[in-house]
């Protein structure tokens, strides 16, 4: 049995898909979540402005990250030898970890796998030269850092689920997003259209009073038409609840990031669960599981003018040709991990 020592981002619990399928595939893993700190100077969303300059001090950071990395190895529960170090993100991993490691096992096989972006997250980058395989969800990221791509995976989910909606939408409120909630929201009333379409907002104290600060500053992201409005709600999903939701509704609609072209995690849940999906991300034509017949590719924009053609698509019966399939299972979690960790001896 291969021991490996997993950190990772909790992030909507993915982590937990990963250790339940690489304990089913025998190995013993160790877990440690990722330490997100603001005061890390390789966090690109972390302190800014006034704040960066007065609370980031590189040489002081990484001296005190490396002396808290030294102290877990160090502990018991992780003062062993590993054969395999798999980095899920990874954000303040002192580079004094893959030292430890290997000085234990020169054998050790490091990979790393990005669900977020160099660019908009955290300078992963400054540590691709640790790892024996880094791959990203990210097309472009892989192809500017000369990394592999893999799409994130998507896990097998209940069937014995009856249908509940023709349409499931839930996300963060932005306006790009917004436009396209309300548009399918306004088509379900019009067409008496079973629908989940929500959007996630803060609970903000005092909402107009930042909202007339905000725009005296010329900085309004929400307004109290958009904050306000029956969209909106102050609450989430766990991944299973979410997960669920997309095996009761026929439909997925998913919205891309403008700072990302990598599919998202629930774009490639609805693809596993073989849901039709309407989404804003171009990208997805590049994919060898791309098909007309299950997805659609809007623009947020023009989706007003396309509107027949998004009728046309919600109507018709949903056949993915068995070539797409085969594509799709690719993606599965199993194949997915057995393309990131090295092959059993």
């Amino acid at each position: 049995m291969k021991n490996i020592l997993f950190i990772g981002t909790t992030h909507m619990n993915i982590y937990m898909d990963v250790i339940a399928e690489m304990q089913r595939q025998g190995y013993s893993v160790d877990f440690i979540p990722e330490k997100t700190q603001l005061d890390d100077p390789d966090n690109v969303r972390g302190y800014a402005g006034i704040s960066r300059i007065l609370r980031v001090h590189p040489k002081t950071f990484r001296k005190k990250n490396e002396q808290y990395w030294r102290d877990i190895l160090a502990a018991d529960k992780y003062n062993r030898i590993y054969d395999i170090l798999f980095v899920l993100d990874g954000q303040s991993v002192s580079p004094c970890v893959f030292d430890i490691l290997r000085e234990r096992n020169p054998k050790l096989y490091a990979v790393n796998y990005l669900f977020d972006t160099v660019k908009c997250v955290y300078h992963f980058e400054r540590n691709f030269n640790k790892f024996d395989k880094v791959a990203t969800f990210d097309i472009a990221e892989s192809k500017q850092y000369g990394i592999g791509h893999l799409p994130i995976f998507w896990v097998e989910s209940d069937c014995n689920v009856n249908l509940q909606y023709k349409t499931f939408g839930l996300g963060r409120i932005d306006m790009k997003r917004y436009k396209i909630f309300k548009f399918f929201d306004q088509l379900a009333s019009q067409f008496d259209i079973p629908s989940y379409i929500k959007l996630q907002v803060d609970r903000y104290s005092f909402f107009m009073l930042k909202y007339f600060i905000r725009k005296l500053f010329g900085c309004v992201v929400l307004t109290p038409e958009v904050y306000y409005s029956d969209l909106c709600c102050q609450m989430s999903l766990s991944p299973s609840d979410f997960r669920k939701k997309i095996m009761e509704s026929e439909i997925v609609i998913d919205t891309a990031p403008n700072n990302q072209d990598g599919l998202t995690a629930r774009f490639m849940w609805a693809l596993g669960a073989k849901r039709k999906i309407i989404t804003t991300n171009e990208h997805v034509l590049k994919y060898p599981f791309y098909s007309p017949q299950q997805i659609l590719v809007v623009n947020a924009d023009d989706i007003e003018k396309n509107k027949p053609y998004v009728i046309s698509f919600m109507e018709k019966a949903l056949q993915i040709p068995s070539d797409k399939l085969e594509e799709i299972d690719k993606c599965r979690i199993d194949h997915w991990l057995e393309a990131l960790l090295p092959a059993s001896e």
